[in-house]
């Protein structure tokens, strides 16, 4: 994994549910399955992201931050 983020989104029983963004490290495929269990063993249950959307990259504004935005839209939409 080369770099990730996890935003927010909305949901009607808790409020925001995590989703997670990945980009993958040169010549490296991810796994959605292994992912998820590295972050199962590593966070509560509450935590751990129900989605997870792979990117070739994440938007980032000009000072290099991610775009929140940006993420969201690159993934959902």
């Amino acid at each position: 994994m080369k770099e990730a983020a996890v935003v927010g989104v909305p949901d009607a029983r808790r409020g925001e549910q995590p989703v997670a963004f990945v980009t993958a490290a040169e010549g490296q495929t991810l796994d959605e399955k292994a992912l998820h269990e590295f972050i199962r063993s590593k966070l509560a249950d509450y935590k751990v992201p129900k989605q997870s959307f792979f990117l070739p990259a994440l938007p980032k504004n000009a000072t290099g931050k991610n775009l929140e935005d940006g993420i969201e839209e690159a993934g959902c939409g």
